[in-house]
């Protein structure tokens, strides 16, 4: 009779080491909603005990021409596109696969119901996470080296070298939007994804975060309020 219940006992283990094996350790609750403003749908992805939008924020109320800029007043735009007319802009392929981009103003008032800008806090919290998860991420000052590698899309960074790929682990799916410079120019867009935060630097620059093909890094940079990037929210 032992025998017999040992035999059991290891036939039972091993096949739920099995079914252990085949889990996913990367396990995603996710889902989608709907702007009020504008009928956008978004998905959205749950990270650690955050919940982000899943791609960037395409709140689109206008189209401000390149050429115009402003460190007080709420400015939009799509990157490459050099015109005013807001149902071309809707339609532009950068619109559709990037959504807008927005001066600091616009990113502070941009975020749908239940949702804000992130803080620098609810960016650390992210990194944070996606090192302790992922393993082979280190900090030093202020930025994150490997944690964007497991943030990034899998296709979509064109440049992107074969070691430095995304392998998009935690379905947050970052792409690279580039963004607008003061003086109209776009400038990164397939090799550079910036993000803003909601915490300011000084009078003039407020906080951010960028992710580039060349490095699997995740870092925090600063640009000025009439600079645009794009925006990606976290749930309430």
């Amino acid at each position: 009779m032992k025998k017999t219940f040992y035999l059991v006992v290891i036939v039972l283990s091993l096949f739920s080491c099995k079914k252990e094996n085949h889990e996913d350790p990367y396990l995603k609750e996710s889902g989608t909603f709907k702007d009020s403003r504008d009928g956008h749908s978004y998905q959205w992805v749950k990270i650690g005990n955050q919940i982000w939008m899943a791609e960037n924020l395409a709140y689109l109320p206008k189209v401000s021409s390149p050429s115009k800029k402003s460190e007080t007043e709420a400015y939009y735009y799509v990157y490459g596109y050099e015109n005013y007319i807001l149902d071309a802009a809707l339609k532009s392929e950068n619109y559709i696969k990037y959504g807008a981009l927005y001066n600091y103003p616009a990113a502070l008032s941009a975020s749908p119901d239940g949702w804000h800008l992130p803080t620098d806090d609810d960016w650390e919290q992210l990194a944070q996470y996606v090192s302790e998860q992922s393993g082979g991420c280190t900090k030093h000052d202020d930025d994150w080296f490997g944690v964007g590698k497991h943030l990034r899309t899998i296709t979509g960074w064109p440049y992107a070298w074969s070691n430095e790929i995304g392998t998009d682990d935690y379905g947050f799916s970052a792409l690279p939007g580039g963004y607008r410079f003061p003086d109209g120019s776009f400038l990164n867009e397939g090799g550079s994804g910036y993000w803003w935060s909601s915490n300011v630097m000084n009078a003039s620059d407020a906080w951010s975060r960028r992710m580039s093909d060349g490095d699997n890094g995740f870092f925090r940079v600063y640009f000025g309020k009439d600079d645009c990037l794009s925006i990606r929210c976290i749930k309430d």
